[in-house]
């Protein structure tokens, strides 16, 4: 928890900001980014269920943390780096984003390679995932809807997700996500009994994104949320910390 405490604080106090994107708390969106644009972020999401959570053990409980990095090194082009601690997931990606002025509909193309090990005893495995992201522009100034589409390779599963970002007031957020898999080998023990749903709050500036969601898995990145959740009775809560910094 200390080595969370101290990213954290290193997020928050850092950096010269500027204006930032619309992300959602889980799913994969369009960057605007330009060269010279980066981004850090910190998740931590708790494996406790909400029922069994007091105020005291909120930060006592294990929990699956992420820590991911992006840049812009060439215009639209994004490479990034994140780490899962759940089975020492590591992934190296690269982003590509359409977003043209006036256009209502933003898009990007993202190529991941993946290494974890799916359980104990068991030998790393290396595999790909690809994911389409759609981003609509801000409707009245309001919402905002996005659709991922993506292919894991190694479940040789195909899933999908629907997400809307409702702005309330500046700077106050609701995120709401809901994802399942299309199609999967029969007997897979990856697959979840049913999709994955999130409600999300964010309060977004002009350089962090802080976002509190409560889900019905644990999981983080999209790959492993688009493999389903275990029910829909039990509930989780996790944060999200993004920090944008810009050299430019």
């Amino acid at each position: 928890m200390r080595r969370i405490a101290v990213i954290v604080s290193f997020l928050l106090l850092w950096g010269v900001v500027s204006a930032y994107e619309n992300n959602m708390a889980n799913m994969s969106t369009p960057s605007e980014f330009i060269p010279g644009q980066m981004e850090f972020e910190v998740s931590h999401h708790l494996y406790d269920r909400l029922e069994n959570i007091g105020v005291s053990g909120l930060f006592n409980a294990g929990a699956e943390v992420a820590l991911g990095f992006r840049a812009c090194v060439l215009d639209n082009f994004i490479p990034y780096l994140k780490y899962i601690n759940d089975r020492a997931e590591l992934i190296f990606g690269l982003n590509y984003s359409i977003i043209n002025s006036g256009s209502f509909i933003r898009a990007a193309a993202d190529l991941s390679l993946f290494t974890y090990i799916p359980g104990f005893g068991q030998d790393r495995q290396v595999n790909f995932f690809f994911l389409v992201a759609l981003q609509t522009v801000r409707l009245g100034e309001f919402l905002s809807i996005n659709l991922n589409l993506g292919y894991d390779n190694f479940n040789q599963a195909a899933g999908g997700a629907l997400g809307a970002d409702m702005k309330i007031a500046e700077p106050f957020h609701i995120l709401l996500e809901y994802g399942m898999n299309f199609a999967v080998p029969a007997g897979n023990p990856n697959i979840g009994k049913t999709g994955y749903f999130s409600l999300g709050f964010k309060f977004a500036t002009s350089g962090h994104h802080f976002m509190f969601v409560f889900q019905n898995t644990p999981d983080t990145g999209m790959r492993n949320l688009l493999l389903g959740a275990p029910s829909l009775e039990s509930w989780y809560f996790g944060f999200t910390i993004q920090r944008m910094f810009d050299l430019t």
